[in-house]
């Protein structure tokens, strides 16, 4: 055997190289250890990896809310209003009869707090143009 070091000699029980003084292993040493460095290290990934998995987690539930709760409908009821205030500027009744059914509709599914917010700012703002329901 050599030492990976210095290339020198060394005998198969030396545990020190002898010219350089660099630490050997034995085969059977690093053999055995190998399977217990490795569960070591996936032992110590394991926390990592979850904390990582509850963070994915709780960031696709911020997003589906967004999308489906309540800024999604809070979004929704704007859009109908501004259809339905849109509407009206074009003068045309049909179009902002339906325009109308839809934002008291998206103002309906809001909750029980904003509903009202929401259907005065409809009122005011069509109002404020000259439009009546």
């Amino acid at each position: 055997m050599f030492c990976p070091s210095c290339g020198k000699e060394i005998g198969g029980s030396d545990a020190f190289c002898r010219s350089c003084g660099r630490a050997l292993k034995t085969e059977q040493e690093t053999t055995a250890s190998s399977p217990a460095s490795n569960r070591k290290k996936a032992q110590s990934r394991a926390p990592l990896v979850a904390l990582l998995a509850l963070v994915a987690l709780v960031l696709v539930g911020i997003a589906c809310w967004q999308l489906w709760g309540e800024p999604g409908k809070l979004r929704e009821a704007d859009r109908a209003i501004d259809a339905a205030e849109a509407a009206c500027a074009q003068g045309g009744r049909a179009e902002f009869d339906h325009r109308m059914v839809e934002a008291r509709t998206a103002i309906g599914e809001l909750d029980y707090e904003d509903s009202p917010i929401y259907q005065a700012k409809l009122d005011n703002r069509l109002l404020l143009i000259g439009c009546r329901p």
